[in-house]
């Protein structure tokens, strides 16, 4: 009896081979070096090219990074370190979440039938004479409301910028989920 892909029967593979569906296949430059002219021409194509950045480059690359944002409105989806989430709501409307807490808040919303919208308002903020702009997740029954999982030290100074706004941390989403459209609403009052 002839067994399929059993160990016994499988060969290992060379170094400079690599597989591709069932079959190994050698790599295309296995056993070759580059010429002295091909040699020559990466060298030549590399010369005058820093790897490390100065640090008047970093900041000249800063300047135009901050001139594309003023541009094209600062703010840009996405842009976070969260689970980034693309949901239709329950009017229709295609919104994208920056995390899974901020989904998950939206989907409560919802459920209660609370008006709400992704904030496009920015508050400017100081810190060390450093200047940022900071902007609230959403608009909730025209308060700001921002969705928190991990509280970062700084993120204080920016929530003393924006009147009236409500944090709503990973333990308060947790109740929320679980409570009724008239607890939601004194939440968020």
């Amino acid at each position: 009896m002839k067994v399929k892909n059993s160990a016994a029967n499988s060969k290992p593979h060379s170094p400079g081979r690599r597989t591709k569906g069932k079959h190994s296949v050698s790599s295309w430059n296995k056993g070759l070096s580059p010429s002295v002219e091909q040699v020559e021409k990466m060298r030549s194509s590399l010369v005058g090219k820093s790897w490390n950045a100065s640090d008047a480059s970093r900041e000249s690359k800063r300047l135009k990074m901050t001139e594309i944002m003023r541009k094209h409105g600062g703010y840009r989806p996405g842009s976070g370190r969260g689970q980034k989430t693309l949901w239709v709501d329950r009017l229709g409307r295609r919104v994208h979440f920056d995390s899974s807490y901020e989904l998950r808040f939206a989907k409560l919303l919802d459920k209660h039938k609370v008006t709400w919208s992704r904030n496009i308002d920015r508050f400017a903020y100081a810190i060390d004479a450093t200047h940022h702009s900071y902007t609230p997740d959403f608009v909730v029954e025209g308060r700001y409301v921002e969705v928190k999982g991990f509280e970062r030290p700084e993120d204080k100074y920016k929530w003393l910028v924006v009147p009236g706004l409500i944090v709503v941390r990973e333990h308060d989403l947790k109740l929320l989920e679980v409570s009724t459209y008239d607890s939601v609403l004194r939440f968020l009052s």
